[in-house]
């Protein structure tokens, strides 16, 4: 039944009944008590109770009883008779309830309908909140208001005769379900079926309810191109109403047949009624209720404190391209000390093939090193993790069927096989549609999921069989629960064992990519629930199933890592909150090492960290200034000590640059010139009596000019560019000269971000990093550069500017002139529109705005913000990304995405 009608049909105490419920204040002037007051006020409600943000704020107000009846009426297909509501959501108490389904009729959640048999109906735009999961899909009353009525009155007529050809389309579904799951007639029914057909129902029923058609043909050693068998399965699946086919296949062998589940458990229960409660139909809830687990897993506190300890350690500790790219086992092995405990091989190339893919670490020559854009990115933790989950879902790089997830060292990376993204979409279908408070056991969770996973690999057009697809199901299903989701932190892992997901002890597990969670799932002694992250994004909208991981702010991520302190030891012990800002846990890592990752992070300060700090080019002011303003105590004296006494021993052997050299096979040569009281000035050093080299500042021309005036004949290797022996160059600028050129180089960056193209193949931030020299030398000119930079980063972005506003101008020109010419034949516009305009449903609103983006018309839409606001806005509709519409802003002038749950009115 449509929200619009009934709405329409109440009286104006009970919409502003209904309005008070969902806490929508009514607006300012309206009187419903008029019928133009009335109409308004229905107008008004109706696109706000179908917005998923109101829903759930007025669902949350709801009893338990009350949320599992309105679940329970979702599961069947929006409407059950109150009797059996009763039974099965109040314990047959049927005043409760009457008082309960009452007052959800009051508060605009169900319609109650009168008659002979009174019925509880969600209405269109109610039912539309509901997702029903995998584990409670399939029951009769879903399957038949998702048929046509043609396919409603072939079955009647099999059951019923002729007799029900007038009966409307919800009169027929009440009819049928109320009769196919009578037990005394579906026992009387099931006797009468042909031979042929029974027998085939007996298969379904072995096979618990469900099939591939091409597997129920070939059943028992029979021919699949059995014509007979054909028609016969034909017959029990169109007209018999026992099975039905609820997934197409690429071919109808691939057709996924089932037994409705209401009616397969009465087969399976000796005839038994069908009045199980929600609880008792969520098998995946039930199953673990009273699960207790001895160790619990949960990971979202620590991945993104893992990502930045990884980074670091490769950016640090020279980590070498591999010839294929990645990075080799041996060396994530040895990066593992330095992760969050328990932590697998896998899970440290799932980490390393994110930074990869989002280009966050570069090759400069044989390394690997972290780019600017990684820390850049740490200031955002939200668009770094849901950066992370897009990876994961949408891209094929990470393959859950082989055992490394991503194979470097192979001559060819092994990519996800069709159909992946497919399966790890229908696994967070599942979770979403999970009661979030309760533990789910793996086993259970499944074997409720494995046939769809089959289904999709048999489905994929590869060439599977369907023990093959089992197989590899099963190997998937398992990977994506315990490793991707787990090391997300949306998916909380609880096992029997408490070593369940203890650090690996031995050789031959410590060198496995497997995870023991993994290995613990194959013995069944595994249960899951969703975090209380995995719940944050669930209801916050952040994650929904089939869509794009919706932007967040940083205010809103429910991890904040705002914390800028942290606790200096006198034992050069630095321990360091769970949430530290991720910019700040960087800087600490790159002076300190890790010693353990848990609730807090701890780090050790010492001699051997400071110095590879200072060799790597970091001022010791600038560790001190750090830990100065950073650390909770003053910084102990112990620690100050110890950054000083590293500073001024750091270069007690120096190694540098000198400003020339000359060598001669005769030291008559050497001796003249040092005794030259015009060239001694310029001598560093004699080396021995055939060599001396000259102070870094000599200009050897002029040096070269006056030994020719003393009589002697050197040959001048000059020019700023010089070659050594082993075929390569050394650069001689000034520090000026050596900003400007960084600066030129970083400018290459910026246009390739303003281009979106990668020109240089990152070889500009790459030679930017090599140009920048270590040493705290350059120390006092990093400002000065970066001041440069930016001033070149000004001047482009401004060339850029005024080279689009002339192109745009010299286009709207050429635009004008086309159109005064075209105005005789002009395309479709919005009085062309034939749907509902302006639209309030979302099928409506849907409809219109893809009109829009096809004929480029622009759409009037009313909009509710993040922060509650609701705003008119004028957009140009360019394209659909799941549950969001691309479109240009007139009012903000820019392209943007806007959700589809949020768009209350559209209007061309």
């Amino acid at each position: 039944m449509k929200l619009r009608t009934i709405l329409q049909g109440l009286p104006a105490e009970r919409l502003i009944a209904i309005a008070n419920a969902w806490q929508l204040p009514l607006p300012a002037g309206m009187d419903p008590s008029t019928p133009e007051g009335h109409n308004k006020l229905v107008e008004y409600l109706y696109p706000r109770m179908q917005a998923t943000r109101y829903f759930r704020a007025a669902f949350a107000k709801l009893t338990p009883q009350q949320q599992d009846a309105l679940r329970l009426l979702a599961v069947h297909g929006g409407e059950l008779p109150l009797t059996e509501l009763a039974i099965r959501c109040f314990d047959g108490d049927e005043s409760l309830a009457e008082a309960e389904l009452r007052q959800l009729a009051e508060n605009g959640f169900i319609c109650i309908e009168s008659g002979e048999e009174p019925y509880a109906i969600l209405p269109e735009g109610i039912f539309y909140h509901f997702e029903v999961g995998a584990h409670l899909s399939g029951f009769l009353g879903a399957i038949l208001h998702k048929l046509p009525k043609a396919n409603l009155l072939q079955i009647a007529e099999q059951i019923f005769g002729s007799k029900t050809k007038s009966l409307s389309r919800e009169q027929l579904v009440r009819l049928l379900r109320r009769q196919l799951l009578d037990p005394d007639f579906l026992r009387q029914y099931i006797a009468s079926l042909p031979h042929e057909e029974a027998q085939l129902l007996e298969i379904l029923i072995e096979k618990n309810g469900y099939a591939l058609y091409g597997d129920l043909l070939e059943a028992r050693g029979r021919r699949r191109f059995d014509l007979t068998r054909t028609e016969q399965l034909n017959s029990l699946i169109g007209s018999r109403g026992l099975a039905y086919v609820v997934s197409r296949g690429t071919n109808k062998y691939a057709d996924v047949v089932i037994i409705p589940r209401d009616i397969l458990f009465i087969l399976q229960h000796d005839y038994t009624p069908d009045m199980r409660t929600l609880r008792e139909l969520d098998a995946l809830g039930a199953s673990a209720t009273e699960f207790s687990p001895a160790v619990v897993y949960d990971n979202s506190h620590l991945v993104l404190r893992d990502l930045v300890l990884l980074a670091n350690f490769i950016h640090t500790q020279d980590i070498r391209v591999l010839t294929t790219g990645g990075v080799s086992k041996s060396d994530l092995r040895r990066a593992l000390v330095l992760l969050s405990s328990g932590k697998s091989l896998k899970y440290a190339t799932f980490l390393v093939g994110y930074l990869l893919y989002a280009k966050f670490l570069i090759q400069v020559g044989q390394f690997w090193k972290v780019s600017d854009a990684f820390l850049e990115a740490l200031e955002n933790p939200a668009h770094i993790y849901s950066d992370l989950f897009t990876w994961w879902l949408e891209v094929n790089d990470w393959n859950e069927a082989i055992p490394d997830g991503i194979a470097w060292e192979e001559e060819q990376r092994t990519r996800g096989f069709l159909g992946l993204i497919e399966i790890r979409h229908r696994v967070l279908e599942a979770l979403y549609a999970t009661q979030r408070d309760r533990w789910i056991s793996y086993a259970k969770f499944e074997e409720m999921l494995l046939p769809q996973v089959v289904a999709v690999l048999l489905a994929s057009g590869d060439k599977w069989n369907e023990k093959l697809a089992t197989q590899v199901g099963l190997r998937v299903l398992r990977a994506v629960i315990t490793e991707p989701l787990s090391w997300l932190g949306l998916v909380v892992l609880g096992a029997s064992e408490v070593d369940a997901f203890a650090e690996e002890q031995d050789e031959k597990e410590a060198k496995s990519s497997v995870s023991r969670s993994s290995r613990a799932a194959q013995k069944g002694e595994l249960a899951l629930r969703l975090s209380d992250l995995g719940q944050s994004l669930f209801q916050s909208g952040a994650i929904r199933p089939r869509e794009a991981f919706h932007e967040m702010s940083v205010e809103e991520f429910p991890l904040q890592y705002s914390a800028e302190w942290f606790f200096v030891q006198p034992n050069m012990e630095i321990v360091a909150p769970p949430d530290l800002r991720l910019d700040k846990l960087y800087f600490l890592t790159s002076f300190c090492r890790v010693r353990n990752v848990d609730v807090m992070t701890s780090f050790e300060l010492s001699r051997e960290t400071l110095r590879a700090a200072l060799d790597r080019g970091v001022h010791p002011e600038e560790i001190l200034d750090f830990l100065n303003q950073h650390s909770r105590p003053a910084v102990p004296e112990t620690v100050k000590r110890l950054i000083s006494d590293c500073s001024e021993k750091h270069g007690e052997a120096l190694l540098g640059l000198a400003g020339g050299y000359l060598v001669s096979d005769q030291p008559a040569v050497i001796e003249e010139v040092r005794a030259n009281p015009k060239l001694a000035p310029f001598i560093r050093e004699v080396i021995g009596d055939k060599g001396m080299v000259f102070v870094p500042d000599v200009d050897l021309s002029k040096l070269a000019k006056e030994m020719r005036a003393a009589g002697l004949m050197p040959r001048l290797e000059t020019g700023t560019v010089q070659a050594t022996r082993d075929g390569r160059y050394h650069i001689s600028i000034s520090p000026e000269d050596l900003l400007d050129l960084i600066g030129l180089i970083r400018l290459v960056r910026v246009l390739e971000d303003e281009l979106d193209a990668d020109i240089t193949n990152q070889k500009a931030a790459a030679l930017a990093q090599k140009l920048e020299p270590e040493g705290g030398a350059f120390f006092a000119l990093r400002g000065t550069g970066e001041a440069i930079a930016n001033v070149f980063e000004k001047r482009l972005l401004a060339a850029l500017q005024k080279m689009r506003d002339q192109i745009e101008e010299k286009y709207k020109d050429q635009l004008s002139r086309l159109v005064a010419k075209s105005v005789a034949h002009r395309g479709p516009t919005r009085y062309h529109y034939r749907g509902q305009n302006p639209a309030v449903e979302r099928k409506d609103i849907i409809a219109l705005l893809k009109f829009a983006a096809d004929y480029e018309l622009e759409a009037e839409i009313q909009y509710v913000k993040r922060n509650e606001n609701e705003v008119t806005l004028h957009i140009y509709p360019k394209s659909f990304e799941g549950n969001r519409i691309y479109a240009y802003c007139v009012e903000s002038d820019q392209d943007s995405m806007y959700s589809l749950d949020r768009i209350l009115r559209a209007k061309l």
